[in-house]
């Protein structure tokens, strides 16, 4: 399923309707989800909600099921986290995979790819950004963001999981 897909089944649930009755404030900051190739479609998606008040984050796993996890403190680098703004999302997940995969395998070839993980989320100097991590046969990490408006490779970069750990 797909990132729209994922939204919509959680936002027409009836777990989050209730949660939402309680939890007016709080707005969507990211999608996230795990793959195994390129041209996999998630099956799960986790889909937070931000709450500017108590700083925290609710998580929802959005699957078969739809369930709700704790609030959880954000992880930021900024003082407060901006609302996703769905439409600016033009690109789905599947037409970014296309770019990642071509970029891994232009400048990157040696970076083999076993793990995917992709989230789209507003991530300081990008309004909003697909922000894609490649976990690599040689253990490294390629973290590819792209546009999920135009298209456009906005950074990439290879790191090792010794680098990565500071």
């Amino acid at each position: 399923m797909w990132f729209k897909e994922a939204l919509k089944k959680l936002e027409s649930s009836d777990l989050f309707k209730e949660w939402r009755k309680e939890n007016k404030d709080d707005y969507l900051v990211h999608g996230f989800a795990t793959l195994a190739s390129y041209s996999d479609e998630p099956f799960n998606w986790q889909i937070g909600y931000y709450n500017k008040k108590t700083d925290k984050i609710t998580p929802f796993d959005v699957g078969e099921e739809v369930s709700v996890g704790e609030p959880a403190d954000a992880f930021k680098k900024t003082e407060s986290i901006a609302e996703l703004e769905l439409d600016n999302v033009k690109l789905s997940l599947a037409d970014a995979m296309k770019i990642v995969k071509e970029k891994q395998e232009t400048d990157y070839k040696q970076e083999i790819p076993m793990k995917i993980f992709a989230v789209l989320q507003d991530y300081s100097t990008f309004k909003n950004i697909w922000n894609v991590t490649l976990v690599t046969a040689r253990f490294n990490t390629l973290n590819i963001k792209v546009d999920p408006d135009s298209g456009e490779i906005k950074e990439d970069k290879v790191t090792t999981f010794m680098e990565f750990k500071k």
